[in-house]
């Protein structure tokens, strides 16, 4: 008897709230091939922002990203819909100078990104730190960098101050961490320990109106990309970002923690 064996493959829409071009692409880009070869098709949409995204979450089974750093009330996130979290990151406190102390005097200019709650989380900095601060706020951290290398700002708070301290441009001095990372100090040991100070930023992908086994199957070929080898010096190396947690519910969890810490 000859046994023929089927190859079940699924192909979804995947909604991005982010425009293209951005870390997102590079991060998508880096796990699709893996994805196709395991059955998973994705077709990638970026919609610019949240408010477009939520408008196509109807009926349709499609897959979703989603970050508690955007300025729209999170979406549920939970068992019967978390496929994975690609990558966390703590906000660096980073400037042209070798101290945060040459800071504390003169015209200083502090980049955040857009939204009240790094507006909020800037001005806790200049309170600590220079109260003749200007906190300026940027749409991306692209922007940000740019303010930086033509010398439009001074500080930044962004979470791309790993980045940018390996590529010379900056110092940094401090994380929004809980502990000491790369040996930084926390920056709640300047601001106090308020809302805000212990923040990172997640990107995780959820499905939306998928069946169970659906899901199971897309959370299991996700999460083998993102123990590639390929994935990890993307994210580790290159975009000085977190890496997930080892098991799905670990990394569940640190969602919901961050998306708590964030309201």
């Amino acid at each position: 008897m000859l046994c023929v064996l089927s190859f079940q493959s699924f192909s979804f829409d995947l909604v991005t709230p982010y425009s293209a071009g951005g870390s997102t692409t590079s991060v998508l880009q880096a796990i699709q091939p893996g994805l196709k070869a395991a059955g998973i098709d994705l077709d990638a949409r970026y919609l610019g922002n949240c408010q477009l995204l939520k408008a196509q979450l109807t009926g349709k089974s499609q897959l979703y990203l989603w970050s508690n750093d955007l300025e729209c009330e999170s979406t549920t996130v939970g068992p019967t819909n978390f496929v994975a979290l690609l990558n966390w990151n703590p906000l660096y406190l980073c400037g042209r100078k070798d101290q945060l102390d040459l800071y504390r005097t003169g015209d200083v200019r502090l980049a955040v990104n857009t939204g009240k709650f790094y507006t909020d989380l800037g001005n806790l900095i200049r309170a600590s730190v220079n109260p003749n601060m200007r906190v300026i706020n940027y749409n991306n951290t692209g922007s940000i960098k740019t303010a930086l290398t033509t010398g439009e700002v001074n500080l930044s708070l962004s979470t791309n101050g790993a980045v940018m301290a390996t590529d010379g441009l900056v110092k940094c001095y401090a994380v929004t961490s809980s502990t000491s990372i790369d040996g930084l100090t926390p920056v709640k040991s300047i601001i106090g320990d308020v809302p805000g100070s212990v923040y990172s930023v997640a990107i995780w992908m959820a499905a939306h109106n998928i069946s169970p086994g659906e899901l199971k199957n897309v959370q299991a070929a996700v999460q083998d990309q993102l123990r590639a080898t390929g994935y990890q010096d993307l994210i580790a190396n290159k975009m000085k970002r977190q890496m997930p947690d080892a098991t799905v519910e670990k990394q569940l969890q640190r969602v919901n923690k961050l998306i708590q810490l964030n309201k």
